[in-house]
């Protein structure tokens, strides 16, 4: 059996010469004012084809951490720490923006964090859809951590504009200890 990077090796030399055959007949259908673009793209293909064979063999891929998800876990303890709930928002758009997806993918992870400390997770959304999506990945998160449905459907609140700040902003101000006023102030 050819190793893999035979066959990477192999399939280069056959789509070189299958390139410098088409070039020598005259290039049909190619633009010659894209040729640097085409080598551009055709290089970065190879380094991903390359990464993903490397891969597939096992190998170690170094992936710099990302210091804000190491945050996470921080803030998870320190609310835990304090008996707090950990507050929550996914995003501000509907579900079909990438950066709203992307919260709920890290709210399952934060769900999964207070899980496995007990704390609890208060989550605000804008919408409906983004709250039965947020409440569902807390669910499935939390039960594939611990094995039971403790998932808690009254931490999730939704409202819209107005709402959706005093929803934020509510939990914050109820857990400071009451604000004395004076007449000198």
């Amino acid at each position: 059996m050819i190793s893999s990077d035979r066959k990477w090796l192999l399939g280069s030399i056959v789509f070189l010469v299958i390139f410098l055959v088409y070039w020598l007949l005259g290039h049909p259908g190619f633009r010659g004012e894209r040729v640097v673009m085409f080598f551009c793209v055709i290089i970065l293909s190879g380094i991903i084809l390359y990464y993903i064979g490397k891969a597939n063999r096992g190998e170690n891929i170094y992936l710099r951490p990302i210091p804000g998800l190491n945050a996470f876990e921080e803030a998870v303890g320190r609310a835990t720490e304090m008996g707090k709930s950990v507050l929550f928002v996914p995003g501000i758009m509907d579900m079909d923006q990438v950066e709203t997806v992307a919260g709920v993918i890290v709210l399952g992870q934060v769900a999964r964090m207070t899980a496995r400390t007990a704390a609890r997770t208060a989550t605000m959304t804008r919408t409906t859809a983004i709250w039965k999506t947020a409440a569902s990945s807390q669910r499935q998160n939390r039960q594939s951590r611990t094995g039971k449905s403790e998932f808690d459907p009254h931490g999730s609140r939704f409202g819209a504009a107005l709402f959706f700040t005093s929803n934020v902003n509510r939990p914050t101000w109820r857990s400071r200890p009451p604000r004395r006023w004076s007449s000198n102030a």
